[in-house]
């Protein structure tokens, strides 16, 4: 009777650090995302929870936990939820609250935050798995390597670093999830190549997606494999009516893309299934579909226009590396329009009739946008940052992800550090171009304190949101009418 309350009550006790001997109790409700569980004084960060509806105390239960950035740990929680609660997972989410932490405070951060869970919850220590999108999966990949404990890992849109590839002894067994028009694409196909060579145990699933967060179906089929992987490792209990569920659910999947003509995602979820399945369930009607597949003249075709545009993909990709490395050498700003040229080009690639085609040039902006983000990660990093390039690359972040305001912000807030105020006028401009209204974050860009007083600003803040917040001078004013 007790267990059918939706509010459950834990007399959990865990020894809080410094002060042996405390209890803290948790008041922990099934079915419901939690928010700001704080499990312990000392564990820096928060952590949220979500408990299955049939969630029972006396008995272990898997935990998937998912690293993120904390101000989204609720969307996280919410994206996983459904997934989490079909498959009878523990779900919770975690990071420290800043993204300068360095790699070794993000792994003692983890190994508290599990070793708490630990002693909170009911867990099965040999189903402990995470989960991560883009750079948080890429974290999540490297976390066997560096904490005891954990066995699997199910990344999105991430390519696992190479660190990550020379997995832990035992190996963890390792999802990864990808979009087709994602940038990483290419680098995941080497990646899987290099699991196949080691023996890891994995499972890539490939889908018609760019780098964003799968759809709930997708995200379901990841997370089966990973449980599939678990009975095959011996470290989930074989249940062959979920076997079976799980296989002929997996054979209508396959053949629905057969019958949309998507013989290239066919073929390898054909391969795929067979390493998966094979040990668990009979895969001879796997077998036949990937024979099947390669004989149809769809798959040739589609292969064929695959592996050409593949190389004119590598081609390009060498070249934008070389010539952004030289253009921050020279803090080369005419070459800014060069980089427009390229995401016209691209934009106009998105259009083509040939669906290789079209998903290299997504890929390709993709790939330009996230290689900025690189180089300017690499320089924030740095003690004596090289702001010439900083302002450099946050203008071509301009051109290869013009939606994103913060890039014109931060273009502003530089150059009007270096007092180059008419450039930070013109971005300025651009950014109210584009329907940006939050006058107030405009007055409060770092390094403009001259700048926004000045005539100049404000006039354009009133020709565009319809009123500044400093005077103009009558002239000015008349100008702007």
């Amino acid at each position: 009777m007790a267990m059918k309350k939706s509010t459950l009550l834990l007399l959990l006790f865990a020894l809080l650090a410094g002060l042996p001997g405390r209890a803290q109790e948790l008041r922990l409700r099934k079915g419901v995302v939690l928010d700001s569980l704080f499990l312990a004084d000392s564990l820096p960060g928060h952590t949220g929870l979500y408990l299955p509806t049939n969630f029972d105390p006396g008995v272990s239960w898997p935990l998937l936990l998912v690293l993120g950035e904390e101000e989204d740990l609720m969307q996280m929680l919410r994206y996983y939820r459904n997934v989490a609660e079909s498959n009878g997972y523990i779900l919770a989410a975690s990071r420290l609250g800043t993204d300068s932490a360095t790699l070794t405070k993000q792994v003692v951060h983890m190994g508290k935050v599990l070793r708490q869970l630990a002693e909170v919850l009911p867990l099965d220590r040999k189903q402990i798995s995470l989960s991560g999108f883009g750079i948080d999966g890429q974290l999540a990949a490297l976390m066997p390597n560096l904490l005891r404990g954990v066995q699997g890992v199910l990344t999105l849109g991430a390519v696992p670093l190479e660190a990550a590839e020379a997995t832990a002894d035992p190996p963890a067994d390792f999802v990864g999830i990808m979009g087709r028009a994602d940038f990483g694409y290419p680098e995941m196909i080497r990646v899987e190549a290099q699991l196949d060579r080691r023996k890891t145990p994995h499972f890539v699933l490939y889908y018609e997606g760019g780098h964003q967060r799968p759809p709930e179906d997708i995200l379901r089929l990841g997370l089966e494999a990973l449980d599939l992987l678990g009975m095959k490792s011996g470290r989930k209990e074989r249940d062959t009516g979920y076997i079976q569920a799980r296989f002929e659910a997996y054979i209508n999947y396959l053949n629905a893309l057969r019958s949309q003509g998507q013989w290239l995602l066919a073929f390898d979820l054909a391969e795929e299934g067979i390493h998966l399945f094979e040990g668990l369930h009979p895969t001879e009607s796997l077998s036949d579909i990937r024979k099947a597949i390669r004989k149809t003249s769809g798959y040739a075709s589609q292969r064929r226009e695959f592996n050409t545009f593949r190389l004119k993909e590598d081609v390009r990709r060498q070249y934008m590396t070389v010539a952004l490395d030289e253009d921050l050498a020279t803090f080369n700003l005419s070459n800014l329009g060069w980089w427009n040229h390229q995401m016209e080009e691209l934009s106009n690639l998105e259009q083509s009739t040939r669906p290789e085609e079209r998903l290299m040039g997504l890929r390709l902006k993709g790939f330009a946008n996230a290689l900025a983000d690189d180089y300017i990660h690499l320089i924030e990093l740095d003690k004596m940052p090289d702001y010439d390039a900083l302002i450099f690359l946050y203008m071509l972040k301009t051109i290869t992800d013009p939606q994103a305001p913060e890039n014109y912000l931060q273009v502003i807030s530089l150059t009007a550090k270096y007092d180059d105020f008419g450039t930070a006028l013109y971005y300025l401009e651009e950014l109210l171009k584009r329907g940006y209204q939050d006058q107030a974050a405009l007055y409060q860009i770092n390094h403009t304190a001259l700048l926004r007083i000045g005539p100049e600003f404000n006039a354009l803040i009133a020709k565009y949101l319809g009123g500044a917040r400093y005077g103009l001078p009558e002239k000015a004013d008349q100008m702007n009418r």
